[in-house]
C-alpha cells in the first residue's frame, strides 16, 4: 500500500517548515506527499525545491492564489498520474511498482467561505460518479466539520456548512476512516475566551477501499511548526500474515496425539462432509502449534541434552555414586529422544526442501563437506566450550575441598525434560520422580559432591534473600558451585504444570 501524508503546513519559505516537511518523509517512510498553503510564489518554486526532498517529482496547482496544493512523490517508490486539477482539490492516481497495486488520491484544500467550498462538494459528487471498482482516497483539509463534537471553543460554523459537509459524504459514498492521535487537527493559536479547536483534516474513503485495506487507518500526528496536524495512512504494515501450517510428524508419535485428535474430531459440525472436514482440521492447528511449540527449538534441545549427558557422565566418573548413575541414565534417555525428535525434523524438512526445488526448477548445488571450513564454537567466559563439557584435570596439588568446574543444573535440566519428555512414557516420570526424591533426600539444602568421592556439605552460603517466617518451600537445590550461589533458593518449576493434551501423565512431585 502506498505510504501518504497530506499537511498543511502554513507556509513554507520558513526553513524550520521546510525541515519539518522533510524530518515527516524520513519518519514515515512517505511514498506521497500532498502540502497545502504553500504560501510559496512561483518564482520561488524551484529554489525551494532545489533542497526539498531531492530526487523527487513534484506537481502544483497555481490557479489559486500562492499554490494552494502541492503534490510530491518518490518516483522510485510510485508512478503519479495526474486525472483532473480543479482550484480546490488535485485527483490523480497511483500505482507502487513494487506492490503492483493501484489506488485513486484526492488531496483536497476546501475554502475557508460557505460559498466557494460548494465547488468542492460539487466536483467531489462528480468524481464519485465516474469511480465504480477503484480504492479512492479523499484526504486534506476540508475547512468544515460535520458536527458540533468536532468543535472545542466558541462555534462561529453555521448548521447549512455542516449539513452540507455530511451531504456530500453520504452522496460520495465515502465514509471515515479511523484514525488515531489528535482528535482536533486545528488550533487557532490564540489563548483564553479566544481559543478554538476544531477537526477540519481528515481522510475519506470509498467500500472499496476497506475491502482492500481492511485494517488501514490514519495518524492524526502533532502539529509540529504549523497549526495544522498531518495526516499519515497507516495500519495496512501491521497486518501480521500467519506462517504456513506445517505439521511435524514427530507429534503424530507422541502418546497423546489420538487424544488430541479425537478432542477436535468427536464435535458435530453442520454442514456437507467437506465443510465438517476442514473445519475440524482447522480447529487443529491451534492445538498441534501449540504441542509443537512446547517442545522448543528441536536443535537447542539436543545441544542441551548432550551438555548435562557430558556433565552426569564426569560426576559419576568422579564419585562413583548410585543416584548420579541413575542421573546418567535419565540424561542418556532424555539426550536419546531429544536426537530423534530432531531427526525426525530433519527429515521431514529435508524432503520439503527438495520437493520445492524441483518445483521452482532450481538447479541443486552439491557441497563438498570438507571445502566449507568448520565454524568457530563459542566460548564461554571460563573458556570452556558453550555446549561442550568442561575437562577436569585433578592434578597432584589439587584441593580436595575445591567445587568441580563442571557443575550440573538440576533445574535446567528438568526444565528441559520437561519439554523432551512424552507426557505418556510412565517410565521415564517415574524414574525422574524417584530421581528427585532422591537428590532431596541425598544432598539436602545444597551439599556438593567434591573430587575426593565423598559427599560434604557445603562449609559457608550467602544469606537467602527471603525472610525465615516468609521463606518459600524449598525446591531441589541445584548442585553449583558455592561462589555461584547468589539466589539462596532456587526453585524447581512443575515439570508439566500445564499438559497441552487431555493424558493423565504422571508429574514430578514437589
Amino acid at each position: 500500500m502506498i505510504k501518504a501524508a497530506v499537511w498543511n503546513v502554513r507556509g513554507l519559505n520558513n526553513v524550520a517548515h521546510q525541515n519539518a516537511v522533510s524530518q515527516l518523509v524520513r519518519e514515515h517512510n512517505l511514498h506521497f506527499l500532498g502540502l497545502l498553503e504553500t504560501r510559496v510564489r512561483q518564482a520561488n518554486v524551484l529554489s525551494i525545491r532545489s533542497h526539498l526532498l531531492r530526487n523527487w517529482n513534484w506537481f502544483d496547482d497555481y490557479s489559486g492564489p500562492g499554490g494552494r496544493i502541492w503534490l510530491a512523490w518518490n518516483s522510485l517508490e510510485v508512478d503519479v498520474e495526474i486525472i483532473r486539477v480543479e482550484t480546490q482539490f488535485i485527483h490523480c492516481r497511483i500505482n507502487h511498482k513494487a506492490l503492483h497495486t493501484n489506488c485513486l488520491m484526492t488531496v483536497s484544500y476546501g475554502h475557508c467561505d460557505l460559498i466557494p467550498r460548494r465547488e468542492l462538494w460539487e466536483g467531489l459528487s462528480r468524481l464519485a460518479g465516474d469511480i465504480t471498482d477503484e480504492a479512492w482516497c479523499v484526504l486534506g483539509d476540508f475547512n468544515a466539520v460535520t458536527d458540533v463534537s468536532e468543535v472545542c471553543g466558541r462555534m462561529a460554523d453555521s448548521t447549512n456548512a455542516m449539513s452540507e459537509f455530511r451531504d456530500c459524504i453520504l452522496a460520495t459514498a465515502l465514509v471515515h476512516l479511523p484514525f488515531s492521535g489528535c482528535h482536533f487537527s486545528w488550533h487557532n493559536c490564540s489563548s483564553g475566551t479566544r481559543s478554538l479547536w476544531k477537526r477540519l483534516d481528515r481522510v475519506l474513503v470509498n467500500e472499496v477501499w476497506l475491502v482492500q485495506w481492511p485494517l488501514a487507518k490514519y495518524i492524526c500526528a502533532l502539529p509540529s511548526t504549523s497549526d495544522h496536524s498531518p495526516l499519515i495512512l497507516a495500519g495496512y504494515d501491521n497486518i501480521t500474515i500467519a506462517g504456513m501450517f506445517r505439521f511435524d510428524n514427530f507429534l503424530a508419535k507422541q502418546s497423546g496425539f489420538l487424544n488430541s485428535v479425537w478432542s477436535i474430531w468427536r464435535h458435530t459440525i453442520h454442514g456437507t462432509n467437506m465443510y465438517a472436514v476442514v473445519t475440524k482440521l482447522k480447529a487443529l492447528k491451534p492445538v498441534f502449534r501449540r504441542q509443537r511449540m512446547d517442545k522448543g527449538d528441536l536443535s537447542d534441545n539436543v545441544r542441551s541434552a548432550k551438555v548435562f549427558l557430558e556433565k552426569a557422565q564426569s560426576l559419576f566418573d568422579l564419585h562413583k555414586d548410585d543416584l548420579l548413575l541413575q542421573l546418567v541414565k535419565i540424561c542418556q534417555l532424555t539426550y536419546c529422544q531429544a536426537v530423534k525428535q530432531e531427526l525426525s525434523m530433519l527429515q521431514q524438512r529435508s524432503k520439503l526442501n527438495w520437493l520445492k526445488d524441483v518445483h521452482t526448477l532450481h538447479s541443486l548445488t552439491i557441497h563438498h563437506p570438507h571445502t566449507r571450513p568448520p565454524s568457530p564454537s563459542p566460548t564461554t567466559a571460563d573458556g570452556y566450550p558453550s555446549g561442550g563439557t568442561a575437562s577436569i584435570d585433578e592434578g597432584p596439588d589439587a584441593d580436595p575441598a575445591a567445587p568441580l568446574p563442571c557443575a550440573f543444573n538440576l533445574t535446567e535440566f528438568l526444565t528441559l525434560a520437561n519439554r523432551v519428555v512424552d507426557d505418556g512414557d510412565e517410565a521415564s516420570w517415574m524414574a525422574l520422580n524417584s530421581l528427585k526424591k532422591r537428590w532431596r533426600e541425598k544432598f539436602g539444602d545444597g551439599d556438593l559432591p567434591t573430587p575426593t568421592g565423598g559427599l560434604k556439605p557445603v562449609a559457608s552460603r550467602p544469606p537467602t534473600p527471603f525472610p525465615p517466617a516468609r521463606a518459600p518451600r524449598r525446591a531441589l537445590r541445584t548442585l553449583i558451585a558455592p561462589a555461584r550461589v547468589s539466589d539462596g533458593a532456587l526453585m524447581v518449576p512443575p515439570l508439566m504444570a500445564d499438559p497441552p493434551l487431555p493424558v493423565d501423565a504422571p508429574h514430578l512431585l514437589l
